[in-house]
């Protein structure tokens, strides 16, 4: 993949992917982007329940009541900011002891089965 124009040549990374760092200008010429990347991650939450739909009620009781308990840490400069984006894009309930997955089950969103 090419390297995009906007980025400052000074900032080369070891993959070879240049990269504007927040408290630097970029080259002349070019303009500085704040690209919002939109990504999921998964967070695993140890709840005891009777039931697939109760953890994953009780999980989000935990993660969303009050606030996201997880803190997303930027570890280079070229990071201005990473949190949270307010959406769930699925479940995955596994109970403990079953090694096996066999009672292993996907949701989606609304949680719900996951047909997939």
């Amino acid at each position: 993949m090419p390297i995009p124009p906007f980025v400052d040549s000074a900032f080369p990374r070891k993959d070879g992917i240049m990269a504007i760092h927040h408290d630097r200008e970029p080259a002349s010429g070019a303009r500085r982007h704040h690209v919002h990347v939109y990504t999921a991650i998964r967070i695993t939450v140890a709840v005891s329940a009777a039931d697939h739909r109760s953890a994953m009620e009780a999980a989000d009781r935990l993660l969303f009541d009050g606030g996201l308990p997880v803190r997303l840490v930027p570890t280079d400069g070229f990071i201005e900011s990473a949190g949270h984006a307010d959406e769930v894009l699925g479940y995955l309930a596994d109970e403990a002891g079953d090694d096996e997955h066999r009672r292993s089950r996907s949701y989606g969103p609304d949680r719900r089965p996951d047909p997939h």
